[in-house]
């Protein structure tokens, strides 16, 4: 990861994919934990965590997870952030999502 891609991205795009997969990309599928939540982007944004916190996810109380935020930014809720290892204060330096049909 390297902040060369921008996440904050309108619906269709992250429908579609987008991205460079040598460096950073986004397939696209949700994750067990955000069953149920609707993904959210800033031109569909369902709970305005989007918007406010930038990038496309399903966002769950908008902090519960932000891997698709802004690189570097250590802002509350803005960077690369997951919950349940670090608070919102921090932006993760590198992220990566495996994915199988269950």
């Amino acid at each position: 990861m390297d902040g060369s891609t921008n996440f904050y991205r309108n619906w269709n795009t992250y429908v579609s994919g987008f991205g460079n997969i040598s460096h950073e990309y986004w397939l696209g599928d949700a994750l067990a934990f955000t069953k149920g939540c609707s993904f959210s982007t800033y031109d569909n944004d369902i709970n305005s965590c989007s918007v406010r916190y930038g990038g496309g996810w399903w966002y769950s109380l908008c902090h519960n997870a932000n891997l698709n935020g802004f690189y570097g930014d250590v802002s509350f809720g803005r960077g690369l952030t997951w919950h349940q290892w670090h608070e919102q204060n921090y932006s993760l330096k590198t992220t990566e999502m495996k994915i199988r049909r269950i």
